[in-house]
């Protein structure tokens, strides 16, 4: 385990136990092939490229191979990518792929359009799940990923956020390495003390590609900051929000703190803005969880073990995103009881617990995970805190949760491109985005 890597306190134990009190505590590390020979089957498989997916197809898909007999053939893509993949399989009713790797913010586009294959009657039947495997997830994630009353994905990870930072590029700039920034007041002052592009050096990185629609994901981190929400604002339609008060200042805000990113922010993704931290080029970066733990790994890492955690205050109770990842079936998989074995193994306890342990996934949404007493070993217990911090005040509905999901992301993208670019003024650039939402709703 990484030296890094220190002990719960009794305390915060306690504190993690009542947050999942709703959640199994079994201890069970088993994991069942079911009892049916699937030897010589096929599944195919398309994974979202990152740490913990990497690990998936290198280590512990070719032990389920081993295991079972049946064969598995993985294609690994950028999130983008990957999701213009899912969406024009599916879409296309081929038999390309039997399982999926999706996010929250196309949940409700392929749970609507009917392309994918119910889980009830296999998450239920104790010939083909265990008792053990089911309770190891908490009733409130497995019914974030139900539609119409019926479960469709398998959860993995989530993806709530938070800030990571240099702690030693805080000493340098007369900053408490301890402390991160309270509020946005105080990240964009940090990020104005710590930028030192004479030494390579950036106050603050973000994804800033409007590839996928990856721009927009930081940006909502910022809204919900400053009190954003989709539905339920007063004087607006839901949805159609890009011009009311919180969004027009975030994107103000948005539009000063990129003069402290890296230069060509615009074609960073997540994996460019982690680089950049690893590198030790940028003091801040804001983004998911489930990306923090490589930044403590000494092999990738020139920061490992200088890393501090942290979660800014919102102005209301819920100002996190609350992404989850799952895995889903098709509706025309060939093999749906291996691909249901396949499933069910990369998101055993076993699995789960390992690439936690590893740190290759930094925010397993299994609560026997969470629970286990070896996590202790692998997590920062900063880290954690702030995790359990995150998940405590995460947004479901961080993305519109509606067929036209996508199309909205995508206009709020364009917007926030503009601003990068210098092309529009931040309040025209929101104003034209909500107007545009306007019309992709009442079409």
């Amino acid at each position: 385990m990484k030296e890094v890597f220190g002990k719960f306190s009794t305390l915060f134990l306690l504190l993690l136990l009542v947050f999942l009190v709703a959640c199994s505590s079994t201890d069970s590390n088993s994991t069942e092939s079911g009892s049916k020979d699937l030897s010589g089957s096929t599944v195919n498989i398309l994974l979202s490229k990152s740490d913990s997916t990497e690990d998936l197809q290198q280590r512990f898909i070719p032990e389920f191979e081993e295991k079972t007999g049946i064969k598995v053939n993985v294609d690994i893509l950028p999130e983008s990518g990957m999701e213009q993949k899912t969406i024009l399989t599916l879409s296309s009713g081929t038999a390309d792929y039997d399982v999926f790797m999706v996010s929250s913010r196309n949940w409700s586009q392929i749970t609507s359009a009917g392309w994918l294959n119910p889980l009830d009657d296999l998450m239920n039947n104790p010939e083909t799940t265990s008792e053990e495997y089911k309770s190891g997830f908490s009733d409130k994630t497995l019914n974030a990923l139900r539609f119409d009353d019926k479960l469709y994905g398998v959860p993995y990870q989530i993806g709530t956020n938070m800030l990571f930072y240099n702690k030693k590029m805080f000493e340098e700039a007369g900053l408490d390495p301890n402390k991160g920034p309270e509020n946005m007041d105080e990240l964009l002052e940090y990020a104005k003390k710590l930028h030192k592009p004479e030494k390579d050096q950036a106050g603050f990185v973000i994804r800033g590609t409007r590839e996928g629609g990856d721009n927009g994901f930081p940006w909502l981190m910022l809204w919900f900051l400053s009190g954003g929400k989709w539905t339920d604002v007063e004087g607006k339609d839901d949805y159609a929000v890009l011009d009311a008060e919180p969004a027009i200042k975030t994107a103000k805000y948005y539009d000063e703190l990129m003069k402290y990113t890296p230069s060509g922010i615009s074609n960073y993704s997540f994996a460019e803005a982690q680089q950049a931290m690893q590198q030790g080029k940028a003091a801040m970066w804001m983004d998911g969880a489930v990306l923090g733990p490589p930044l403590e790994d000494p092999e990738k890492s020139k920061i490992a073990g200088n890393v501090g955690y942290h979660v800014m205050e919102g102005t209301s109770d819920e100002y996190t995103v609350g992404s989850i990842w799952s895995f889903v079936m098709a509706k025309n998989a060939q093999n749906k009881e291996a691909a249901w074995e396949l499933m069910k193994y990369i998101t055993s306890k076993e699995v789960v617990l390992e690439q936690a342990l590893s740190g290759t996934n930094g925010s397993p949404t299994r609560s026997d995970v969470l629970l286990d007493e070896k996590i202790a070993e692998a997590f920062n217990p900063n880290f954690t805190k702030a995790l359990l911090k995150a998940s405590e005040h995460a947004i479901t509905e961080y993305t519109p949760l509606i067929p036209e999901g996508p199309e909205i992301r995508n206009a709020l993208s364009i917007a926030l491109s503009k601003i990068i670019a210098d092309e529009a003024e931040p309040e025209k650039a929101m104003i034209e985005a909500n107007e545009e939402v306007k019309k992709i709703i009442k079409d």
